[in-house]
């Protein structure tokens, strides 16, 4: 799974956040970056040369304390696929999170139709498929605009809230493939419910195994989690 935000030059970084966050990331000067001023460090507001001069994994994350300490840069979201293709990864299904809410249009991100001509370009460059891409994003707005362009790939809803699943999908235009929930949210009725309608869910984050296992019985389709190495053999 990649999160993917827009840089100043329209190129797609794969980023959890479109900013530097403070937890993780170095200023290329040496100079701290604190909670309270990350969000200057704006990623829509700095070129791809710009943003990838900051290291993002010298630092100590505490919230993972299993981290591997390696200097690196946000890569682009071509240069990881690029890597796809050259290991010829035939069994990896590349989920792409496309980081887009209303309040951050033309300020962390660009407008709706630039945002979604820019992920349709791309898509088609590639010529994405349906065995091996899935987009999703939390934005059905976002998520409308690009499958009518482009609809030869799978196409997950994101939902955080407690409302219906009926409700929730009538903002789409189209059912997708996936419903994706945070894991503590998914129940036996909710799993029933998207049985009948022929819609996937593989919740987030799933990092324990006892919540692992709960979901299994349920019939969960996978996960998402922080730490894969914990369930290769499982999913």
């Amino acid at each position: 799974e990649l999160d993917v935000v827009v840089s100043k030059d329209n190129q797609l970084i794969v980023s959890h956040e479109p900013w530097m966050n403070y937890k993780y990331c170095l200023h290329p000067k040496g100079i701290s970056i604190t909670k309270k001023n990350q969000k200057s460090f704006n990623l829509f507001e700095l070129t791809t040369r710009k943003i990838q001069q900051f290291d993002c994994g010298s630092k100590f994350n505490a919230d993972f304390p299993q981290q591997i300490l390696k200097k690196c840069y946000k890569p682009l979201l071509e240069e990881l696929i690029q890597k796809f293709k050259h290991y010829n990864y035939e069994d990896i299904e590349i989920q792409i999170e496309l980081k887009s809410f209303k309040k951050w249009y033309g300020i962390f991100q660009p407008n709706l139709a630039d945002y979604a001509n820019l992920i349709i370009d791309f898509l088609k460059k590639h010529n994405f498929n349906r065995k091996d891409y899935l987009i999703k994003s939390f934005d059905a707005d976002l998520l409308n605009l690009i499958h009518e362009s482009f609809s030869n790939c799978k196409f997950g809803f994101l939902v955080d809230n407690q409302k219906s699943i009926a409700h929730n999908l009538k903002s789409l235009s189209f059912k997708p493939d996936y419903y994706n929930l945070e894991h503590s949210k998914i129940t036996i009725d909710i799993i029933n419910e998207l049985k009948k309608n022929d819609i996937n869910t593989i919740p987030w984050t799933v990092n324990s195994i006892k919540d692992a296992n709960r979901l299994e019985k349920m019939g969960i389709n996978g996960i998402i989690t922080d730490y894969p190495n914990l369930f290769m053999d499982r999913f």
